[in-house]
């Protein structure tokens, strides 16, 4: 064997000369240390030192990725995955059963599919932006945090729609992942003024194959786009319905209160109800005593607008529902849209009623001073308010931001998109809902304010109320 010296063998070496043959009783070690030279010459010093790495028995096979072992950490990305772990999870829902599945199993998920880490980390970022501001203004990246998360949200619409374009049995739960998580991404984005949806290529229905993606502007307008992402992504759920309420994620597809019972007691609901003396949420209150009245005010805005502006179909139409958009007379044009807006309302209807029925039951049940708003905010998340999205028509989202549709009709459609909003900005302990839709309302009621009529004026002045409890 070659006795040259191996760093390694200096090591061991200069160990084994620092032993000493002496043994000393404690108390003479303590005095030997404190009159012990501070450094020695003529020794090694830390700096000199070599640490080698242990011996392992074992060999690279083929198969490795070594690309991916020699690339560099990503610290903050590191930091970002940290921050969801610890903070994001824990915040994404109400519900404990269902926090522990975003906690733990969502993770779980994204750590085996490079796309859904991205989306993972693009929330996360969202959350850092909107809630963790002091830790995103240290950030001393030569890239800003907002243009991380756009590239992390991108790559994962990137990945996503390549697992589409598979989808089956073996990826269905992926991509009921990256679903909830975008959903959730898009909700959360309309909290970060740099963040909107791109309105190309969303002049037809997006499917499971046309999911947009969102891009920076600075746009202060009432935004819309997003719903499009939620709605193209939410596809996946009806197409795998059945296949998906059997894998890891259920519980989160459940909602136990999201039910029609509300339709039995709907004479009583339409009066303002009396809350339980254990809810002291402000917003709650302003919300009671008026959600069923506001809903009669849309529905007679409604009534007036058709009479006003809506001729008689063509008869060569009035056989179909085209998508809107497509080659169709004005007069017809107008009057799916004011059809679309009806089955809004109608949704608005829903949502309210729900929750007036669930504050209902805390009313009629046993008292308990000790119960919370956190509980009835929890009960109000299991009707599934948040689902409206998926609800509404095409033609009531398009008319939102569409350059043919302006003066009350579009003023209608934004004043019906703020009363559903209200639904979640009664949700404030829930990260991505919090103030989010505050800012939406306010935007509105400007551009109502500065467009429309008074009737809608007025009709915007009840969601304005709520809000600023």
């Amino acid at each position: 064997m070659d006795d040259a010296e191996t760093p390694s063998s200096r090591f061991c070496n200069w160990s084994a000369s620092t032993k000493t043959s002496t043994v000393m009783n404690p108390a003479t070690a303590r005095d030997a240390s404190r009159t012990r030279p501070a450094s020695h010459p003529n020794g090694p010093t830390p700096q000199g030192l070599q640490i080698c790495p242990l011996d392992f028995n074992a060999t690279l096979n083929a198969t490795t990725d070594l690309h991916r072992l020699k690339s560099s950490l990503n610290m903050y990305d590191l930091k970002l995955l940290q921050h969801y772990i610890l903070h994001t999870s824990k915040r994404m829902t109400l519900h404990p059963e269902k926090a522990l599945v975003w906690e733990r199993i969502i993770t779980d998920i994204a750590s085996e599919a490079e796309y859904l880490m991205h989306l993972l980390l693009a929330l996360a970022g969202l959350d850092v932006l909107t809630t963790h501001s002091n830790i995103s203004n240290q950030t001393k990246h030569n890239n800003s945090l907002i243009q991380i998360v756009i590239k992390h949200h991108q790559k994962g619409l990137k990945g996503l729609q390549q697992g589409i374009h598979s989808i089956g049995a073996s990826n269905l739960e992926d991509l009921l992942t990256g679903t909830l998580l975008i959903n959730a991404f898009a909700f959360a984005s309309l909290r970060v003024r740099e963040l909107n949806h791109s309105t190309e290529d969303l002049q037809h229905y997006p499917t499971m194959n046309d999911i947009p993606e969102i891009v920076p502007d600075n746009n202060r307008k009432p935004q819309s786009q997003w719903l499009y992402l939620i709605r193209g992504t939410s596809s996946i759920l009806t197409h795998s319905w059945m296949h998906l309420r059997r894998c890891r994620l259920r519980s989160l597809l459940v909602f136990n209160k999201a039910n029609e019972d509300w339709e039995h007691f709907r004479s009583e609901l339409n009066d303002p109800i009396e809350l339980s003396s254990g809810i002291l949420s402000t917003r709650l209150s302003a919300f009671v005593s008026n959600a069923s009245q506001a809903i009669c005010d849309l529905r007679a805005f409604l009534n007036a607008l058709k009479a006003t502006i809506a001729p008689p179909l063509d008869d060569n139409n009035s056989a179909f529902f085209p998508t809107p958009g497509s080659n169709m007379s004005p007069a017809n044009s107008t009057h799916y849209l004011l059809q679309d807006q009806d089955r809004a309302i109608e949704v608005v209807e829903m949502m309210y009623m729900r929750i007036l029925y669930v504050l209902s039951l805390r009313r009629t049940g046993a008292q308990d001073s000790s119960e919370s708003d956190l509980e009835i905010q929890t009960e109000i998340e299991d009707a599934a308010v948040a689902s409206w999205p998926t609800l509404v028509g095409e033609g009531f989202i398009l008319s939102l931001d569409s350059d043919s549709v302006h003066g009350s009709a579009q003023g209608l459609s934004l004043t019906i998109l703020s009363h559903l909003y209200l639904t979640l900005a009664l949700l404030d302990k829930i990260w991505y809902f919090d103030g989010t839709f505050d800012l939406e309302i306010k935007k509105i009621a400007a551009f109502v304010n500065q467009n429309a009529d008074v009737e809608l004026v007025e009709l915007m002045k009840w969601p304005m109320h709520v809000i600023e409890q």
